[in-house]
C-alpha cells in the first residue's frame, strides 16, 4: 500500500466495534416475555425465529425481525403479537450491546492522525444507529452505510462502492472481524483489508485486537 494522504478507514460495527457476549441469549429473552416456557418450546421458537430472520434479511425484506417473530409467534403459546416480540427484541439487542475494548480511544487517535471515518455495516439502518447511540460513538463518523439502505450486504462490492460515492478519496481501508464478509468483500472492492481478531491470508494485514488498529493501520502507511 503506497504513502501519502492518510485513507477513509471505514469499520464493521456488530463483532468489531459492538459486542454481543450471546445473541441467543437475547433472543430467549425476548420470547420470555410471553410467559413462562417449557425449554423445548423456547428453542423451537428460537429456531424459527432465527430461520426465517435470516431468510428475510439476506432477501432484503423490509422488517426481517417481524418477520422472524410470526415464525415464533406459530410456536409460542397465547397468539402472541409479532410486532410486540419484534420491537422487544430491537431494544433487548441494543441494551446488550457493549463496545469492543478501547473503540472510543482508537477512533479519536485516528481521527487525531488525520483518518477520515466511516462506518460500513450490514443491518437495518434505525437499528445499527440506534447500537451507535448507545456505545457513544455516533458521532464519531462522518458516513454510516448501511446495507438495507443500499441494497447489498457485505461482501458485495455495491456496499463498498456505495462508500465511495459518500467520501471521495485516494485510498480506502476496512477494518472488520468477518473473513468472508470483511475481509474478502473489500478486497474484491478494491479496499484495502484489515483483520481483527484473525488471519485471512487475503488481508493486507491484521490486527490481534481493536486496539492493535491504529498501529497495523500506521505500519501500512
Amino acid at each position: 500500500m503506497t504513502t501519502g494522504k492518510p485513507p477513509v478507514v471505514s469499520f464493521d460495527l456488530d463483532g468489531t466495534l459492538a459486542m454481543i457476549d450471546d445473541y441467543g441469549v437475547v433472543v430467549d429473552a425476548a420470547l420470555d416475555t410471553v410467559g413462562p416456557l417449557e425449554p423445548g418450546t423456547r428453542r423451537a421458537a428460537r429456531e424459527a425465529y432465527e430461520e426465517r430472520f435470516f431468510e428475510a434479511f439476506e432477501a432484503m425484506a423490509p422488517e426481517p425481525y417481524r418477520t422472524g417473530m410470526a415464525a415464533a409467534a406459530g410456536v409460542l403459546p397465547g397468539d402472541p403479537s409479532p410486532d410486540d416480540l419484534a420491537a422487544t427484541l430491537l431494544d433487548a439487542e441494543v441494551a446488550a450491546v457493549t463496545p469492543a475494548p478501547g473503540t472510543p480511544t482508537v477512533l479519536d487517535t485516528l481521527a487525531d492522525r488525520g483518518y477520515r471515518l466511516a462506518l460500513l455495516t450490514n443491518g437495518l439502518g434505525r437499528v445499527q444507529r440506534r447500537k451507535l447511540a448507545a456505545l457513544g460513538i455516533d458521532d464519531r463518523f462522518e458516513a454510516v452505510v448501511v446495507s438495507a439502505a443500499v441494497g447489498a450486504h457485505k461482501p458485495d462490492t455495491a456496499i463498498f462502492d456505495a462508500l465511495r460515492e459518500r467520501l471521495d478519496a485516494p485510498r480506502y481501508v476496512h477494518v472488520g472481524d468477518d473473513a468472508d464478509h470483511d475481509v474478502r468483500g473489500a478486497v474484491d472492492a478494491g479496499f484495502g483489508a484489515v483483520h481483527v481478531g484473525g488471519d485471512d491470508p487475503t488481508a493486507d494485514a491484521t490486527a490481534p485486537t481493536l486496539r492493535a488498529v491504529p498501529e497495523t493501520l500506521r505500519r501500512l502507511g
